[in-house]
C-alpha cells in the first residue's frame, strides 16, 4: 500500500468513531418535505374538484330543470356541464393515480434510506469500504452473518 495513504490502527479507531458521532446528523429524509408539499397540493386540487363537481351533481338532482337550463345555455356557447363533469372524474382519477403514485415513490425511498444509512453505520462501525458498494439487501446480511451479527434478532430487540 502507499505510504501516503497508510492509517494507523488508531486513526481508524478515530474516524470510525467520527463516524458513530456524526451517524444521527442528516437522517432526515430528504425526499419527504417537497413530496409532502407536492401531495397537499394535488389533494387540495382534487377536494376542489369534488366541491366543484359535487355542486353540479347537487343542481343535476336536486334542480333538473335550473341543470338544463344552464346546460342548454352552454350547449349554445359550444360547452357543456355534462361533459365538463366526465372530465372532472377523469382528472380526480388521474390525481388518486398521481397521489397513489407519490406514496409508493415515498416507501421505496424510505427504504433506500434505511439501507444507505444502515452502510453508513456499518461503515462506521468496521471501516470495510467493501460495505459501501453493496446495492443487494442479502449481501448486506451475508457482511453482517460475516460479523457474528444475526439479523432476525433485530425485530425481538426490546428498548429499555
Amino acid at each position: 500500500m502507499n505510504k501516503v495513504f497508510e492509517i494507523s490502527i488508531t486513526e481508524r479507531r478515530k474516524i470510525g468513531q467520527m463516524g458513530l458521532d456524526s451517524f444521527m446528523q442528516g437522517q432526515h429524509n430528504m425526499l419527504d418535505y417537497p413530496v409532502d408539499k407536492l401531495i397537499a397540493s394535488l389533494k387540495q386540487k382534487n377536494d376542489s374538484i369534488l366541491a366543484e363537481l359535487d355542486r353540479w351533481s347537487d343542481i343535476e338532482r336536486n334542480e333538473p330543470e335550473r341543470f338544463n337550463a344552464i346546460e342548454e345555455k352552454a350547449n349554445r356557447t359550444g360547452h357543456s356541464i355534462s361533459i365538463q363533469m366526465n372530465d372532472s372524474i377523469l382528472e380526480i382519477i388521474y390525481i388518486e393515480d398521481e397521489l397513489f403514485a407519490l406514496l409508493e415513490m415515498k416507501i421505496i425511498y424510505a427504504f433506500k434510506h434505511l439501507e444507505i444509512k444502515i452502510k453508513q453505520l456499518l461503515f462506521a462501525a468496521y471501516q470495510d469500504p467493501y460495505i459501501n458498494r453493496q446495492f443487494k439487501w442479502d449481501t448486506i446480511i451475508q457482511f453482517l452473518r460475516g460479523k457474528n451479527i444475526n439479523v432476525k434478532k433485530f425485530g425481538s430487540i426490546r428498548p429499555y
